[in-house]
């Protein structure tokens, strides 16, 4: 989950949506993901009486989505199974020290036999900003469900990339002898509770993935919550790193996830209790009103033009990165920004 004057609060969010990775500029981290659904944008957003800071606009900066390259894709931990989950670590390569990544659409196009999946990266522009002649590379982890797996050999391409970028291949090892082998779209969610061992993901209950990684024992698959960044979990939990014995990139309890609000995205607050400090969400819903920058939006809003005018809009990777509100609250949409469902 997630502005300013032109430049102002500019650094806030670099540090979490552009800082967030490696190469020329940057320093280490992931910000999902399971892919998420996108609805299209309501034409008529309600009105909302968010107050706005008492600023004006230096010059007028806003926000538009292009596509960028991606420079790899990496299968975490090797593991490949079919009807297991597969996560992919995917670095994006971005344009300037300003830009935030914006999403990455997934296709999945079955063959006779090869399973074909197609990643398109995006990210946030600014428009009418100076920005440091930098280009960082941003991760973000990305999931092919395994109820979605057709054939054993898998293919995965930048389909951003002239003529289709090739960027990964592999072989998935095959399921059977269990009733959970036979795991489709349609197939009713398993009993498995969180961590949990599970033979696919038709072994684990609704809301969860079957997951491999490699403990003490060597290589394991279980129950899990997939998650890149603090904003795919609940209140209060993390989403651990890479790391040596465990899975990575799994929603978890964690007592201590902030010091100050500049640990913080914009728009959040660092909370302390008794047993935890965490990121509070203290944004207001989406407003969709008309600016000509920053600062005349609500904060963690961005001054976005996806297509029809420049407005105030929440950025979003999955819906889980929107606002709660009293009401139904918004939904990512195809145009990752935080939007009222109809």
């Amino acid at each position: 989950m997630r502005t300013r004057k032109a430049c102002v609060a500019l650094s806030a969010c670099l540090a979490w949506a552009c800082g967030g990775g490696r190469g020329i500029e940057g320093d280490a981290t992931g910000d999902t993901l399971h892919p998420d659904t996108h609805v299209d944008l309501p034409e008529d957003p309600p009105a909302d009486d968010v107050s706005v800071p008492d600023a004006e606009c230096d010059t007028e900066v806003y926000w538009t989505r292009a596509p960028r390259m991606i420079d790899t894709v990496e299968l975490v931990d090797g593991m490949a199974r079919a009807g297991v989950t597969e996560r992919y670590v995917v670095a994006v390569v971005l344009q300037s020290g300003c830009e935030l990544l914006a999403g990455i659409d997934l296709r999945l196009e079955p063959g006779d036999a090869t399973d074909f999946v197609g990643l398109a990266a995006s990210a946030w522009m600014p428009v009418g900003l100076d920005c440091p002649p930098v280009a960082p590379v941003v991760e973000r982890v990305v999931a092919i469900p395994g109820r979605l797996h057709g054939n054993l050999r898998v293919v995965v391409i930048d389909d951003n990339a002239p003529g289709g970028g090739l960027r990964l291949t592999y072989d998935r090892d095959p399921c059977s002898g269990v009733p959970e082998c036979m795991c489709g779209p349609d197939t009713p969610p398993g009993s498995g509770a969180e961590w949990s061992d599970c033979r696919t993901d038709c072994s684990c209950a609704d809301g969860l993935s079957c997951i491999g990684y490699f403990g003490i024992g060597g290589p394991m698959w279980s129950c899990a919550r997939i998650c890149s960044d603090f904003r795919d979990c609940e209140t209060r939990e993390t989403c651990l790193p890479a790391i040596l014995d465990g899975a990575p990139h799994v929603c978890s309890w964690d007592g201590d996830l902030c010091d100050g609000d500049e640990d913080c995205p914009p728009g959040f607050t660092c909370t302390f209790t008794d047993l935890a400090s965490f990121c509070s969400d203290s944004r207001e819903g989406p407003t969709g009103r008309e600016c000509e920058c920053d600062s005349d939006c609500p904060e963690g809003h961005l001054c976005i033009d996806a297509g029809a005018g420049a407005a105030c809009e929440i950025p979003c990777l999955t819906t889980a990165w929107c606002p709660e509100t009293p009401i139904e609250g918004p939904i990512c949409t195809n145009q990752y920004v935080c939007s009222w469902p109809d």
